[in-house]
Formats: structure tokens, C-alpha cells, sequence
């Protein structure tokens, strides 16, 4: 049960986190009618909804954390494509066989991944898709790495960046058959927007855990080090895992 791990970082995180890149999205859309119903899975505060809706899609955001949930319907509640669903990837509460894809952004680390798997194929239309996609640092860059020690050194919950172990890992176990796509881009962050990303993830410390202004003071030497005329910009690659979920 992880619906808890985001509690408090609601805002943070709706105007900190980076976008997708459009190219994601038009792989995303490709086939579907507008009006499409699509399940976002582990929605948060819609960063995925919003460019979905953009498209003409009609969205379930399905997020269990109030918080998450909240931001997001008071972001696009006045919109009639969007539906707001208060629960859990492996058990969502929509309809047997109604969506036409199934997204989880950023999320699926989060989910039992049987149950999920067996809840797509539920409701899914026949020959419906799921997406699995993670936006993050490129791993490789040097800011990449130099960042990810900090984060080993001040947050015990750090595991490692996401997108990078992500594209490598196979998921055959989830998919009957599925491809693989990369979409490189950057983001470009002023020194309280990085500070912002930063205290936004689920592995960061806050104001109440030893070592949080040691940690923030090795954030704003990092951003010093790496920055340019107050800008920090860093290199992203978005991954997107797309196929039909196994049987």
C-alpha cells in the first residue's frame, strides 16, 4: 500500500514536476478517436491527464492519495472529458471492457504488478494497450551523477533514478508483446523550482528528519555547481513501455 508515500507533496509536485515530451503523446493518442476513454492510472496531480485531455481524450484519473487526487480536480474539474476516481491501480472501480488504453505515469514502481496486470486486462477493450512510462534525469550525463550521490548520501529511501533502470529492465512478465520508445529532452529549472523537484519525491527528506538542512544546503551547491546564469538545465529521457497486457 503506497498511496501514502506522496501525503503533503501535493503541491510540490504539481508545479515542480517536468511535462512529457509531445512526441510521447502523439504515440500515445495514435489510433484513438477523440472522446477515447483512457485510464490514468496512478494520476497524481495530472501531469499525464492534462495533455491527454489536451488531445480530446476522455480521461479517468485514478489516484488514491487525497492530496494527489485533490490538486488535480481542482485543476481540471470544470472539464467534461475529465473523471475524477478515488482508488487503487489493482482495483479501480471502472467498467469491465470499456477503456481503449490504459496509461501509468511515473507510477507503476508503485503497484502490485500481477494484480495490475490482471485489472488491464479487465478494463481494457479487446486489443486495448497499456502504457508504462517514466520521465526522468538521463543517468549517464554528469549531472545525473553527481546528483544521484547526494541523493544516496542524505535519503535513505533513495533507490536510484527510475527512467534508466526502467528502460533496461524487461518486462515480459507484464506484456504479451510490447515496444520500447525514448524520447530525449532537458528541463531548465531556476534555483526554487529545483529545490522544489527535489523535496517533491517520495525518497525526500522533510523539515522534521535529521540531516534535512544539510540536505538542502548540498541541493543549492549543486545547483551553484551545475547552473548558468541561475538557470539549471538538466537532460531528460521519457520512456514509454506500450503493448498488450499478458493473459
Amino acid at each position: 500500500m503506497n498511496e501514502h508515500k506522496f501525503d503533503g507533496k501535493a503541491r510540490l509536485y504539481a508545479a515542480y514536476r517536468p511535462s512529457y515530451a509531445s512526441g510521447l503523446i502523439d504515440d500515445l493518442v495514435e489510433g484513438l478517436q477523440k472522446g477515447a476513454k483512457v485510464a490514468d492510472i496512478g494520476s497524481g496531480t495530472g501531469k499525464l491527464t492534462e495533455l491527454l485531455l489536451a488531445r480530446g481524450m476522455n480521461v479517468f484519473a485514478v489516484e488514491p492519495n487525497d492530496d494527489m487526487r485533490a490538486a488535480a480536480e481542482k485543476a481540471f474539474g470544470g472539464n467534461a472529458l475529465f473523471c475524477s476516481v478515488p482508488a487503487s491501480a489493482e482495483s479501480t472501480t471502472l467498467p469491465d471492457g470499456k477503456m481503449e488504453l490504459v496509461t501509468a505515469a511515473q507510477a507503476f514502481h508503485w503497484f502490485d504488478r500481477d494484480a495490475f496486470r490482471k485489472e488491464c486486462r479487465r478494463i481494457l477493450i479487446p486489443g486495448g494497450e497499456v502504457a508504462l512510462i517514466w520521465n526522468g534525469y538521463d543517468e549517464t550525463s554528469a549531472e545525473a551523477i553527481e546528483l544521484e550521490e547526494i541523493l544516496h548520501r542524505y535519503c535513505p529511501l533513495f533507490k536510484g533514478f527510475r527512467g534508466g533502470v526502467r528502460l533496461a529492465r524487461s518486462f515480459d512478465d507484464f506484456f504479451g508483446s510490447y515496444t520500447t520508445k525514448t524520447y530525449p529532452g532537458s528541463v531548465a529549472y531556476d534555483r526554487a523550482a529545483f529545490i522544489g523537484r527535489s523535496l517533491s519525491s517520495s525518497y525526500a527528506l522533510t523539515p522534521s528528519d535529521d540531516g534535512y538542512d544539510e540536505y538542502l544546503a548540498a541541493l543549492n551547491a549543486y545547483f551553484d555547481e551545475f547552473s548558468k546564469d541561475g538557470v539549471l538545465t538538466l537532460p531528460l529521457i521519457a520512456v514509454c513501455h506500450k503493448g498488450i497486457p499478458k493473459a
